[in-house]
């Protein structure tokens, strides 16, 4: 399972199973959620994830490559939460930092 999160061209975030087409025109991916924030108490901020498309047919979605700005690997929390919701519920150990899942 290749957990990764993209950056489309509308501003918006979403992890999930990313996987590049043979043709190399498209990017898919599988079982998305989308990335938010929110500024809590005090001031910090808040990552969550919320459904993407939640009444779509299909949990597969095809994006043209030049509607994807970036591919980059999510920090460890965000895979853990992502896995907890979607995948396999099995998480990596890690060092606390400084971003606060809700």
């Amino acid at each position: 399972m290749n957990i990764q999160c993209i950056k489309l061209s509308t501003g918006e975030d979403l992890i999930g199973e990313v996987s590049e087409n043979l043709s190399g025109y498209e990017i898919t991916i599988s079982k998305p959620m989308a990335v938010g924030l929110a500024q809590g108490p005090g001031g910090n901020f808040q990552v969550g994830l919320f459904p993407y498309l939640p009444f779509a047919a299909s949990d597969t979605f095809k994006f043209r490559k030049e509607n994807v700005i970036l591919v980059y690997d999510p920090v460890i929390e965000l895979r853990n939460q992502y896995s907890t919701i979607k995948g396999s519920g099995i998480v990596v150990a890690n060092q606390p930092s400084n971003i606060h899942l809700v």
